[in-house]
C-alpha cells in the first residue's frame, strides 16, 4: 500500500481544478506571458508518466494552455510542487522535459514548448542557482552550459491576490503554514475555511479538513477547545467541523487496521513462500491476490 504525501494530494486537488488553475497563473505569470496566452484554455495532460523511475522523483502536474493568435500554438506549464527544499529540481525538470520531446519526436510530432513552474512551499529559504553555476563557477565556461529558466511561486514572498477563488486562497494560505505550528495561525486557517464556504460543500470540507488534521497535528482536547472556545464562527460551522474531525479519525482508525492486516499478511506470505508452501495455498491463508504473492515471491528470489 502506497503512502501518500498529504501535500502533493492536496496540491494536486487544488490545482486540477481548472478555476483554481486559471486563476492562479493570471496572477503569477509575467506580464508578457500573460498578453500572449489565452486563459480560457485549460487542459491537463494525463499521457506524460511515461518515465516510472522519474514519476517517483518529481509531483508533476502538466497544463496546456494556448497562444492567442490566428494559429494557436500549445504551451505547456510544467508544474513541480516542492514542500522541501530540492537543489536537484532543476536535474530532474531537465530530464522531465527530455522525456516529453522525445516522446514527441517519436511520434513525428514537433517538440512541444514547455515552460518549469516551480510552486514551494518549504520552511527553507529557496536560493536555487542557474543550472551552469551548479556545474562551475568559471563564468567563461558557463556561458556554453545549458540553463533551465523557471518560473518561481514562493508561498512565503507570495504578494499576489486571489480572492476571486476563495478555495484557491485558502489552499495557498494552508500550504504556506503547513510547517507552522502556532496556535493563532491554526485558528486562522480555521476561519477562513469558515468564511469561504467550503463547508458547504461535503467532498470539498472533507479534503480541506483532512489536510488541516495532517498539518496541525492537533490532539483532540486541543482541537475541541479550540472550536468551543477561541474561534469567530457561528455554531452551523462547529458542528460540521467537529462531524467532519470525528468521521476522519473513524476513517484513519480503519485505514489504520486495513494496513495493519495486509502488512500481517505479506508477512505471513513470506514465511509460507522460504517454507515452500505452495503459491495456490499462500493465496488462500492470506486472501491476497495472485499477483502480489508472485510478486512476493520474486523479491525473495524464489523459483
Amino acid at each position: 500500500m502506497k503512502k501518500h504525501n498529504p501535500h502533493d494530494q492536496f496540491f494536486i486537488q487544488t490545482f486540477t481544478d481548472e478555476n483554481n488553475m486559471r486563476v492562479f497563473l493570471k496572477n503569477t505569470l509575467p506580464p508578457e506571458l500573460i498578453e500572449l496566452i489565452d486563459l480560457n484554455v485549460i487542459k491537463y495532460e494525463t499521457d506524460t508518466h511515461i518515465d516510472p523511475a522519474l514519476h517517483k522523483n518529481v509531483t508533476d502536474l502538466v497544463v496546456k494552455t494556448q497562444v492567442n493568435s490566428q494559429t494557436p500554438v500549445d504551451i505547456y506549464f510544467l508544474f513541480e510542487h516542492k514542500s522541501v527544499y530540492d537543489d536537484k529540481i532543476l536535474f530532474q525538470i531537465l530530464r522531465y522535459m527530455t522525456t516529453m520531446w522525445e516522446k514527441d519526436l517519436n511520434e513525428k510530432k514537433k517538440p512541444r514548448i514547455i515552460i518549469p513552474f516551480i510552486f514551494y512551499h518549504g520552511k527553507k529559504k529557496w536560493k536555487l542557482k542557474k543550472l551552469s553555476e551548479m556545474l562551475t563557477d568559471n563564468q567563461s565556461i558557463q556561458k556554453w552550459l545549458i540553463d533551465i529558466p523557471y518560473l518561481l511561486f514562493d508561498t512565503g514572498k507570495n504578494v499576489a491576490d486571489f480572492s476571486e477563488a476563495m478555495r484557491l486562497k485558502v489552499s495557498i494560505e494552508m500550504l504556506k503554514r503547513a510547517f507552522v505550528k502556532n496556535i493563532d495561525e491554526i485558528k486562522e486557517i480555521l476561519e477562513m475555511i469558515d468564511r469561504s464556504g467550503i463547508l458547504e460543500d461535503e467532498l470539498e470540507a472533507e479534503s480541506f479538513m483532512f489536510y488541516f488534521f495532517k498539518i496541525s497535528d492537533l490532539e483532540t482536547e486541543k482541537f475541541m477547545s479550540i472550536i468551543s472556545n477561541d474561534l469567530s464562527i457561528n455554531r452551523k460551522s462547529e458542528v460540521k467541523m467537529v462531524s467532519l474531525y470525528d468521521r476522519l479519525i473513524t476513517k484513519g482508525k480503519q485505514e489504520g487496521k486495513q494496513e495493519g492486516a495486509f502488512a500481517k499478511a505479506v508477512e505471513t506470505c513470506k514465511k509460507a513462500l522460504l517454507a515452500g508452501a505452495p503459491v495456490e495455498f499462500i493465496v488462500q491463508i492470506t486472501d491476497l491476490p495472485l499477483e502480489k504473492v508472485l510478486e512476493i515471491q520474486k523479491s525473495l528470489k524464489i523459483n
